[in-house]
């Protein structure tokens, strides 16, 4: 099934952790610019993604809080053949340790 060119995600992470990750994402021939605050763009020689992030409130669970966060990830200029790759790396990038 096609990746959808525009991707809507919530996540439980901070901000602050989200722009860390950000690290793990880039590979050898792409560029990541800081757009603004919350806005990146990863240009490759194939096209680019524009990657949003913004703060929603805290999920709370009894005593528990998580962070959330919704974000959107516009592969609009990446060929259509290359956006489940994009997303598997997201993922990837994005993924937390668990046992």
């Amino acid at each position: 099934m096609p990746i959808t060119p525009v991707v809507h995600l919530e996540m439980s992470i901070s901000l602050s952790e989200f722009m860390r990750s950000l690290n793990y994402l880039p590979g050898e021939s792409e560029l990541f610019s800081h757009a603004n605050d919350m806005t990146w763009e990863l240009c490759t020689a194939n096209g680019g993604v524009c990657i949003a992030c913004h703060e929603l409130p805290p999920r709370r669970v009894g005593a528990l809080t998580l962070p959330r966060a919704r974000v959107t990830l516009d592969m609009r200029h990446l060929p259509p053949g290359r956006r489940d790759a994009f997303l598997r790396r997201f993922r990837r990038a994005f993924q937390r340790g668990g046992g």
